[in-house]
């Protein structure tokens, strides 16, 4: 699906502390995941949070971004017959 990211922490060289998606400049997400194991695959789904340019951003315990991401979803409309 691509409408969804994953993120795998083990591949990161430090922990990482939140993970944060912005639409257009305003949070849409903002995820504490200090307590996650490092061997997590964090997943994002994008479904849910609508359409558009999403910023994704980790954040490491000292708080600098380690990663920031442009992605645009865009949700394509089915008719029934």
């Amino acid at each position: 699906d691509q409408s969804v990211l994953y993120v795998d922490f083990d591949a990161i060289e430090s922990r990482v502390k939140t993970v944060e998606i912005t639409l257009q400049g305003e949070a849409v997400l903002y995820d504490d995941v200090s307590t996650l194991s490092a061997s997590t695959i964090y997943e994002i789904d994008f479904a849910h949070l609508g359409s558009g340019s999403f910023e994704v951003a980790l954040y490491l315990e000292t708080g600098e971004v380690i990663r920031r991401t442009k992605l645009y979803i865009s949700k394509r409309l089915t008719a029934k017959g």
